[in-house]
């Protein structure tokens, strides 16, 4: 089956192991093992299937992004999900990359800081917002009770 168009997407529920095929595109493959997967029922399993695809799948939605670029986003988010990260800085828009870029760059207006953002690359966005005070800054931003109910929720699937 094809997922978010440009990888062939499989599941092997005896593991819980999420696959994306991206051969066709010359690219290693991306895949993600639910932890704990034998402690589920059937009922909790299927929606964590469903809620692990679609977080990872998101992640590569990426408008103007090679394919190449969007697998590497999807890669990341499952590294992500393996370090227990659920909200994790993504690409798409990026409101929260411009407004760190803005506190971060007091001497540019935001009509500069938006023309350098719009001009960067994909890669170059994802690896600034990775920077430890661009993190820092955007982890701040984030609404308190978002993180919070994400982290209880992976806290009580992963115990």
């Amino acid at each position: 089956m094809r997922a978010n168009g440009i990888a062939e997407f499989s599941f092997a529920p005896d593991t819980g192991t999420l696959n994306w095929d991206f051969s066709a595109h010359g690219l290693e493959a991306v895949s993600y093992t639910i932890p704990k997967w034998s402690k589920y029922s059937d009922f909790i399993r299927a929606a964590l299937v469903n809620g692990f695809k679609q977080k990872i799948a998101d992640s590569g939605a990426l408008s103007d992004a090679t394919v190449a670029e969007k697998r590497e986003a999807m890669h990341d988010c499952a590294e992500n999900l393996r370090a227990e990260i659920w909200n994790a800085p993504r690409e798409s828009g990026n409101t929260l990359l411009f407004r760190a870029a803005c506190q971060l760059n007091p001497g540019k207006t935001p009509a500069e800081i938006k023309a350098k953002l719009e001009a960067m690359p994909a890669k170059l966005k994802r690896a600034l917002a990775k920077l430890p005070e661009y993190r820092d800054a955007m982890d701040a931003m984030r609404p308190a009770v978002d993180d919070a109910i994400a982290n209880a929720a992976l806290a009580d699937l992963m115990s």
